[in-house]
């Protein structure tokens, strides 16, 4: 179906009274809609997926001038039984811009539509459109807009020249992993970088499994190798890697699986964890993290999962701050010192998640140094470490018992609750980055001495 519009968008100056306006003006009864929108890679106009149900949707491509109006869009809509399958080819061929979540109120009023909006983040809107006749000029288009404005008390100074998708707060902010930007990263006081969202493929696989150490080592090549196996092996459990491009570049990306399978914790059900929020520090303040954690809960909700979980810090670090999140409607579920499990629920049934509870035993072997290697294959820095301490251990050959325990056994992760550690005779060794085999062998050689 084609069509076209004359069409305005305003924000709402005094939202009741305007509603009661219009069910004046109107020709009946409104309706009133739920409504997900969620915004695709176009190289011309706007191309986005309306999901009204499980079994409802439509697609909409349309063009609209970036002006305040009332000005002409041309469209063309094409209804689909099947939404979730539709998005998820989208999302593979285009990549995701963002989700627009609205409620809207719809009345007829002659061959007009008055759209009373309540949207997610942004607040409350008025949209008029009037629909031509084919081959219908736009001044009498113009003109029945200009008269529901005045109906409306919708002046000039409430019109908005952009689409909802544009007006969402999403390149301006700072990332996960990058200082506040000290102005918008806009190019000279212009338009933002335009940034989309993708599922990992061949193209990008190498740049997310070696979390961005590519052709850095070899053993850094051997863990992402690991990694992009469990990634994989997992797709059809949920398991999902984003990644935010800018002109096909990658600036980061964003693991999201079910918490059922996360080897990096916490424990819970029905929930959606976000392990890994990373960008390229030299592509911070262009809102890629805000991006990725968008397509996050997307495919969480797709998913049909109740909520979103991650695990964040609180003092000055880099990585995974709590700060970052809890801007984007993240809360506290639970608090150790300064580290602490966040969430975001999507349904009122989602029970919290909770930290892991370490449970370790050493169980000494005579004359031999035990070795107890916690490690998961899904982190890199564990993937690093884990093949250091085989190499290290292999030395001290029979004089040496290694014991592996992999999170990804959902079994053992569980008993045990510990995603990465190192024990030597029952004491554990780290350093926070990728054990030293320097160290692991004087840990192993200290252990040997002492027999």
């Amino acid at each position: 179906m084609t069509g076209r519009n004359v069409e305005i968008k305003a924000r709402a100056s005094d939202f009741e009274r305007q509603l009661s306006k219009a069910a004046e003006l109107s020709d009946g009864r409104p309706e009133r809609l739920l409504q997900q929108d969620t915004f695709f890679g176009c190289r011309e106009g706007r191309l986005k997926l309306r999901r009204f149900s499980e079994s409802e949707g439509e697609l909409i491509f349309y063009e609209r001038p970036d002006d305040t109006g009332p000005s002409e869009s041309r469209y063309m809509r094409s209804p689909t039984g099947d939404p979730a399958s539709l998005k998820e080819l989208l999302s593979r061929s285009l990549g995701i811009v963002g989700t627009v979540v609205k409620t809207r109120t719809v009345f007829l009023a002659g061959r007009s539509r008055l759209h009373f909006d309540e949207v997610e983040g942004l607040g409350r809107f008025i949209e008029i459109e009037v629909v031509l006749q084919p081959g219908e000029g736009l001044d009498a288009g113009v003109a029945v807009a200009r008269r529901l404005m005045d109906g409306l008390g919708i002046s000039e100074d409430d019109l908005v020249d952009r689409a909802y998708i544009d007006l969402l707060p999403r390149a301006s902010e700072p990332e996960p992993n990058g200082p506040e930007p000290d102005a918008a990263p806009g190019p000279e006081g212009g338009a933002m970088p335009s940034i989309v969202v993708r599922d990992m493929d061949p193209k990008t696989e190498y740049y997310v499994s070696a979390c961005t150490h590519v052709d850095e080592s070899a053993e850094t090549d051997a863990a992402a190798a690991g990694r992009l196996s469990f990634l994989k092996e997992n797709y059809d459990g949920g398991v999902r890697a984003k990644v935010a491009l800018e002109d096909g570049r990658p600036l980061g990306f964003l693991f999201v699986m079910p918490i059922e399978l996360c080897p990096w914790g916490p424990l819970g059900a029905d929930l959606a964890c976000v392990p890994c929020l990373f960008v390229t520090p030299d592509e911070t303040g262009k809102g890629a993290g805000a991006a990725l954690l968008e397509a996050a809960e997307e495919e969480a909700r797709q998913q049909g999962m109740k909520g979103m979980v991650l695990q964040a810090y609180y003092w000055d670090f880099w990585f995974m701050p709590a700060s970052y999140f809890e801007k984007h409607g993240y809360q506290e579920a639970a608090r150790k010192g300064d580290y602490g499990i966040l969430w975001k629920a999507f349904d009122t049934s989602a029970e919290p998640p909770r930290f892991l509870e370490p449970s370790y035993e050493f169980r000494p072997i005579e004359a031999k140094v035990v070795v107890d290697l916690f490690w998961n294959e899904f982190c890199l820095t564990s993937g690093v470490e884990a093949a250091r301490v085989r190499d290290v251990a292999s030395e001290f050959g029979d004089a040496v018992v290694l014991n592996e325990y992999k999170a990804e056994d959902r079994e053992t992760f569980v008993e045990h609750q510990i995603s990465r550690a190192i024990y030597v005779n029952g004491k554990e060794i780290g350093w926070g980055y990728e054990a030293p085999k320097e160290g692991v062998r004087e840990a192993i050689q200290a252990a040997l001495d002492e027999a």
